[in-house]
């Protein structure tokens, strides 16, 4: 990833994201995809409060990438098609034409991801089950969906698609979890300082506005969907 910002990881976190999603959606997304991404880190920025000099700015109520994301979703176009039944209105068209890009699935990423993490925040939570994360999470819609096409440095065409939408933070309760460093956003977030408590609740509210931008491409051994968000 080139010209990150001042404040988030430098070098991106990658995982394997077909799995994931596929459980996280009780099934209903079967795709293979991989996840690049990147978030605030603990280079704190000025207009940060000093009490949060040890708070990742993801989870710092006073930093401007408190629950900030930027990163690409690549959705692979796989022998048995299912990235194209996936991404496209009608798998049998053009998988490079625009206008032949479902918005909603290029939307469900998102929302998927986002499930993904605030499932994360909860580790160590006792009696916390998948049945009532699926019953409690939120994501709504908030306000029209937008969206057209811009081009790229390299004249490469792209479509946009603008939204928000209402959703929790991944800043967790403290006295319900038990966040394991390796099995959880403890790994890249961190905890939150008693000082966070002064701004904000655990798992409180939050509005994205956010973009994804798409396209596709072909590579020299596989050829993909880019969804940049």
């Amino acid at each position: 990833m080139k010209n990150i910002s001042k404040g988030m990881y430098k070098k991106p976190f990658k995982i394997e994201f077909g799995t994931l999603l596929n459980e996280f959606s009780n099934n209903k997304v079967d795709i293979e995809a991989i996840n690049t991404y990147t978030l605030g880190n603990f280079n704190k920025l000025s207009g940060c409060n000093k009490k949060m000099k040890w708070v990742s700015n993801i989870i710092d109520p006073t930093s401007k990438f408190k629950d900030s994301w930027f990163g690409c979703y690549i959705i692979f176009d796989d022998e048995n098609n299912k990235g194209k039944k996936y991404v496209l209105k009608n798998p049998d068209k053009a998988t490079n034409s625009l206008t032949n890009i479902k918005t909603s699935s290029m939307l469900s990423l998102t929302e998927l991801d986002q499930k993904i993490v605030t499932w994360s925040s909860h580790d160590g939570h006792k009696g916390y089950t998948m049945e009532m994360h699926d019953k409690s999470f939120v994501f709504k819609q908030k306000g029209d969906i937008k969206t057209f096409t811009i081009n790229d440095s390299s004249d490469r065409e792209w479509l946009k698609i603008d939204g928000s939408f209402k959703t929790t933070s991944i800043i967790p309760d403290l006295n319900l979890t038990d966040l394991r460093l390796t099995k959880s956003n403890r790994s890249y977030a961190g905890l939150p300082n008693k000082n966070v408590f002064n701004f904000v609740d655990p798992w409180h509210d939050i509005i994205f506005h956010g973009s994804n931008i798409c396209r596709y491409f072909k590579g020299k051994e596989v050829n993909f969907w880019a969804n940049v968000y």
